[in-house]
């Protein structure tokens, strides 16, 4: 291993506090500003998905609920 690899600082993106963030943020601008509320979301599943914050089944849970909530508002706007 190289000095580089082994003195690997986290990223801020890499934090499970920001996926979180995002995801909250996210979904209040939804409500404000669609556009940026909508670009914030899909984020969060990346990161968490990404750099495997939390359990599997954890992160399957939360990503069909989300899912089913945006798509459900999305379509009906009211579920």
């Amino acid at each position: 291993m190289t000095d580089q690899e082994t003195n690997h600082e986290t990223k801020i993106y890499e934090k499970k506090w920001f996926a979180w963030m995002l995801l909250i943020v996210g979904g209040a601008l939804l409500g404000l500003i669609a556009g940026i509320g909508w670009l914030m979301i899909p984020v969060f599943f990346y990161l968490i998905w990404r750099y495997k914050h939390h359990g599997k089944v954890f992160r399957i849970v939360v990503t069909i609920f989300f899912y089913d909530r945006v798509f459900c508002i999305h379509r009906w706007r009211r579920c």
